[in-house]
């Protein structure tokens, strides 16, 4: 899943939410600061080349994947704050660490590895964190800063499927389709490239999967495009595919031709 994040006010602390449940469910994540113009492999344009990799004032690098390896919240010292110290009410900020994928340059605001925030926590908190001040690449932002300055979240959701696990563990199934037209005209019964919701008189033509649900309970979807041969160069772009979910009548057996979407992700 890769995505940019935009909405209302709420949407950096829904945004924070996600991304800590994802991690805590053992996903891969990165993030990145977005070129200011589109990065095309094939022919780049001279500014866009000079802003890859850039450096900004803050140590962060344009274009780089930072690793995502901690996404917690850090309680702050009561004995920092005077409404914390005579209330015993302990505050706490919503923090996430990075990696730079060159072991180096790191950011260099608030909450970096020498910075005076951290005098708001106490040393046995900061130990169980790792605070350190090498320059490793690796450093601690708080939320709000991650949210001001990096763009997009990449996230590869790994699936717990063991058997015997204390974890949180899924049910995996795996079913193999492909969208083809058989040689036939477009909508004709025997096509099964139907397109997407823009053509709403054969979308219906779509591969199909009937799921049942007896109960509630949390469903991932997760559709891929297979890979050539391991050592295979791939010469085809990926093409444009999607997912929609629909409801339907408990006692269907068979396709349907009309459609209610409950959800979609193209």
């Amino acid at each position: 899943m890769k995505s940019r994040f935009q909405g209302g006010p709420d949407s950096p602390d829904l945004l924070f939410n996600n991304v800590k449940e994802a991690f805590d469910n053992e996903a891969l994540i990165v993030a990145a600061i977005a070129l200011t113009l589109p990065f095309i492999l094939i022919e780049i344009k001279a500014n866009t080349k000079d802003e890859i990799e850039q450096t900004l004032d803050c140590g962060l690098v344009k274009g780089h994947a930072y690793a995502v390896t901690a996404v917690k919240y850090v309680e702050l010292d009561a004995k920092s704050s005077t409404f914390s110290s005579l209330f015993g009410h302990h505050d706490r900020i919503r923090m996430i660490r990075l990696q730079n994928p060159w072991g180096e340059k790191e950011w260099n605001g608030p909450w970096s590895d020498d910075s005076k925030e951290w005098e708001q926590v106490t040393e046995s908190q900061k130990n169980s964190l790792g605070i350190t001040v090498d320059e490793d690449g690796e450093f601690w932002m708080p939320w709000y800063s991650f949210v001001q300055y990096f763009t997009d979240i990449s996230v590869c959701q790994l699936f717990n499927t063991k058997i015997f696990s204390t974890s949180r563990r899924y049910h995996e199934e795996v079913f193999y389709g492909e969208w083809t037209t058989n040689g036939v005209k477009s909508g004709a019964p025997d096509d099964f490239a139907g397109g997407c919701l823009n053509f709403s008189a054969t979308f219906c033509n779509n591969p199909q999967f009937l799921l049942s649900v007896y109960q509630p309970g949390e469903i991932m979807f997760a559709l891929t495009q297979k890979e050539p041969n391991e050592g295979t160069k791939r010469r085809d772009p990926y093409v444009t595919i999607g997912i929609h979910v629909m409801k339907v009548e408990n006692n269907r057996l068979h396709r349907i031709h009309q459609w209610t979407i409950v959800a979609q992700k193209d």
